[in-house]
C-alpha cells in the first residue's frame, strides 16, 4: 500500500513570539531546554529542507501549503488547512519530527495547538501540547485513539522538542496479509 504522509493541523496560534513559560510549573529542569536539531543520516529522504515547501502540496494533492516558511528553516503551520507530501511511500519508514507549541492562555487550552502526522490514512500520531498531563490516547505522541505514549516525554511549551516515528506496516503477499502491522 503506498500513501503519502499528512500533516493534519487544528487550530493553531503560532505567532512570534511563541509565549512566556516563567510561571509555569515545570516538572524538571531540562524540559525548559531546547532538543538541538539533528542533521538527517546519510541515505535519509529529507522531507522538508528548510527552504522551501517543494515536496508539499495541500491535501487535495495539487495546491501549494499556505503554511509560512520562517527564518531559521521553519515551517509554521497556518489555519489554510492540512498539507501532505507529493511523494508516496510504501513499507517501513523512520521519521524525526521537531516542533514547538506556542504557550497556551489560562487555563491551558490543549487544543490552541495541535497537529499530526497521518499514516496511510489510518494512524495519527498527535503533536501538540500535553506537558505535564497523564497522557491519554489523544495526547502528544499518541496514535489518536488507538493507543497512549508509553510516557509523556513532552517539553514545556515554546521549547524545541524532537522525536522519532517508527512505522511497521503490514506487509501484502498475493493480495492477502501475511504480517501485521505490529507497531506505530
Amino acid at each position: 500500500m503506498r500513501f503519502a504522509i499528512l500533516l493534519c493541523v487544528g487550530l493553531f496560534l503560532a505567532d512570534e513570539p511563541y509565549g512566556s513559560i516563567a510561571d509555569l510549573k515545570l516538572n524538571k529542569p531540562e524540559d525548559k531546554v531546547d532538543m538541538p536539531s539533528v542533521p538527517a543520516p546519510k541515505g535519509a529522504l529529507v522531507l522538508f529542507d528548510g527552504k522551501s515547501f517543494e515536496g508539499w502540496v495541500k491535501k487535495d494533492g495539487k495546491s501549494a501549503p499556505g503554511w509560512k516558511l520562517l527564518e531559521g528553516g521553519i515551517m509554521q503551520v497556518s489555519r489554510s488547512g492540512d498539507i501532505m507530501t507529493r511523494q508516496e511511500f510504501d513499507g517501513h519508514f523512520k521519521s524525526t519530527s521537531n516542533s514547538v507549541c506556542p504557550t497556551c492562555p489560562k487555563p491551558r487550552a490543549r487544543l490552541v495547538a495541535t497537529a499530526a502526522f497521518n499514516l496511510q490514512g489510518r494512524y495519527e500520531v498527535q503533536v501538540l501540547d500535553s506537558y505535564g498531563l497523564d497522557s491519554k490516547d489523544d495526547d502528544c505522541a499518541a496514535i489518536y485513539s488507538i493507543a497512549k505514549p508509553l510516557v509523556n516525554a513532552c517539553k514545556a511549551p515554546t521549547i524545541w522538542q524532537t522525536y522519532d516515528i517508527e512505522f511497521h506496516a503490514p506487509v501484502f503477499a498475493n493480495g492477502k496479509k501475511t504480517e501485521q502491522s505490529d507497531r506505530v
